[in-house]
């Protein structure tokens, strides 16, 4: 991945700018499309559900049996119905709350620190801010749009994970409804925890422990040495109303960076300054919707740019995309790549490419997504 010369979350990129309006081309043979409307849309997010009265299903542990396997997925699946939706504070109905975060990143051989926080009163009336060195977030959300203040105006890889990652810890995810469960095991180091196995394209794993928090869930991919792989810990959980929710919350990438997170303060609140909600000056505004959709992806009948298409897929590249509102890519950074490409190339390509629109309603809106290009 490429790195900044000094501690700083400050984008790296290889293209920033208009692209032109050309023809579709095709796109990748695979991808990894997260939402960076993570409050809309966490369906795409690997990650489980928490917390379930305790209930006995470890005594099956001890005996390797057809019949205790049936046992063990029947009460595992028993506790990942009965746990949806207990971690989600965000959840509609919730009350308001402000949560306060030590954040501690690392990137390659580098290593800082950051703050968050998020007053949330509504799931379409909210706040969030982040900062770290070089780099600082907002985003407010009220009346109908979103109003977003970034550094550089585009946000860089570590931002888009920290918010998955706290997306994850907040709406325990994987509901057995969506996924058929492939495996329920006993974890070999840890008798008190249960892990579950999905059936999906990009493996999934999430852990439990006796008390129906979930503890790790991770996801594997088929990008080269696993560099798209993303693993979650959450610990330490505390009980906020009638759910609880982790006081620490860890994201570990396949390329070895990392973020930790502390929360120093989770709190309900009765009332909040209006100030809290001022737009910044010079925010970018766009729609917001609860639930945005996406254009489909249709197969292209052209490809406008194969020699650096080829080049892509020969060097079996990971890269970060942001997505503009007409579908466009206005910045991206190289995750990955078993071989040097030339940033033209890069360039080129991209500017000829449209991807499929994120839509509230009948107006686009800006995403992020990951894209791996392989054989």
């Amino acid at each position: 991945m490429g790195r900044p010369g000094e501690a700083s979350l400050a984008p790296t990129v290889f293209f920033r700018g208009d692209c032109a309006n050309t023809m579709p081309v095709v796109i990748f043979p695979y991808s990894m499309p997260y939402s960076n409307f993570l409050r809309r849309d966490v369906a795409l997010l690997p990650v489980a559900a928490i917390l379930l009265a305790a209930i006995p299903f470890f005594a099956v542990f001890g005996h390797d049996t057809q019949e205790s396997k049936k046992e063990l997925k029947a009460q595992a699946e028993a506790l990942l119905a009965k746990s949806q939706g207990l971690s989600n504070i965000e959840a509609p109905g919730s009350p308001p709350f402000v949560l306060n975060m030590k954040i501690h990143y690392r990137i390659g051989a580098q290593s800082m620190d950051g703050q968050g926080q998020i007053i949330w009163l509504a799931p379409d009336h909210y706040r969030e801010a982040f900062n770290s060195p070089g780099y600082e977030y907002t985003e407010i959300v009220r009346d109908g749009y979103q109003y977003l203040s970034r550094t550089k105006d585009e946000m860089p890889l570590q931002m888009y994970e920290l918010r998955n990652a706290i997306v994850a810890a907040m709406h325990g995810g994987v509901n057995p409804a969506d996924l058929k469960i492939k495996q329920v095991k006993a974890e070999p180091s840890d008798s008190h925890i249960i892990c579950v196995d999905y059936d999906a394209f990009a493996p999934i794993t999430d852990c439990l422990d006796g008390d129906g928090d979930v503890v790790s869930s991770e996801m594997q991919t088929k990008d080269v040495q696993g560099i798209l792989a993303r693993h979650y810990e959450f610990s330490d959980f505390a009980a906020f109303e009638a759910k609880r929710f982790p006081r620490k919350i860890a994201f570990r990438g396949g390329d070895g960076d990392g973020i930790e997170i502390e929360v120093s303060q989770l709190a309900a609140v009765k009332t909040v300054a209006p100030v809290a909600f001022n737009v910044p000056a010079g925010a970018m505004k766009e729609a917001w919707c609860e639930s945005p959709t996406s254009e489909p992806l249709h197969p292209a009948s052209r490809v406008d740019n194969r020699n650096e298409f080829m080049t892509l897929l020969d060097a079996e590249a990971s890269v970060y995309l942001v997505v503009d509102a007409n579908g466009h890519v206005r910045a991206g950074t190289v995750i990955h790549q078993t071989r040097a490409i030339r940033y033209d190339d890069l360039k080129t390509m991209f500017r000829a490419m449209r991807f499929p629109r994120t839509l509230c309603g009948n107006n686009g809106i800006e995403y992020e997504t990951i894209m791996h290009f392989g054989h």
